[in-house]
């Protein structure tokens, strides 16, 4: 009788034990360059469901991760140069990063997590676009950013605002 007693109560503990079976890692590389692009992340634009995580790589030397657009109430983030870091993300929303190093040069990626739908989204896309002024080079990544992440959450893009 004891040994059932023990039994259940190992079992209550852990039920109140939080259960990530479910979630997955995803990888992102930071890479000087891929496809004839320079300074990228591979890929640029995830989908992820709230609880999973992503690892942001650093194959080619020089770059980082860090936070420049996240959901009310979430922390941002702030890797070191060549350090590879492993972000869990818990709240729903948009999310984006850059390389501090290249930002200028257009080394930028987003992440969805959960189902946003048009939530903060003109906010995201005012963000991105001031953004994009401050970019020497491959600007039109942003146009990419913003079409993967407004048009697939069925929002409408301006394309006045994007020229």
């Amino acid at each position: 009788m004891r040994w059932f007693v023990r039994f259940l109560a190992k079992a209550f503990l852990f039920t109140l034990l939080p259960f990530n079976g479910f979630a997955e890692v995803y990888k992102i590389q930071m890479l000087n360059s891929k496809n004839k692009q320079s300074m990228i992340f591979d890929p640029d634009f995830l989908e992820i469901g709230v609880g999973d995580e992503v690892e942001f790589l650093p194959i080619d030397k020089g770059h980082n991760s860090q936070a420049i657009f996240v959901p009310q109430g979430a922390e941002k983030w702030q890797g070191k140069n060549d350090q590879k870091i492993r972000i869990k993300f818990i709240r729903e929303g948009n999310y984006i990063f850059e390389c501090k190093n290249h930002a200028i040069m257009g080394m930028v990626g987003a992440i969805r997590v959960g189902e946003v739908g048009d939530q903060n989204g003109d906010e995201l896309k005012k963000f991105l676009l001031n953004y994009q002024k401050k970019l020497a080079i491959n600007k039109n990544r942003i146009d990419n950013l913003l079409k993967k992440m407004v048009v697939e959450q069925g929002g409408e893009i301006n394309n006045k605002a994007l020229d």
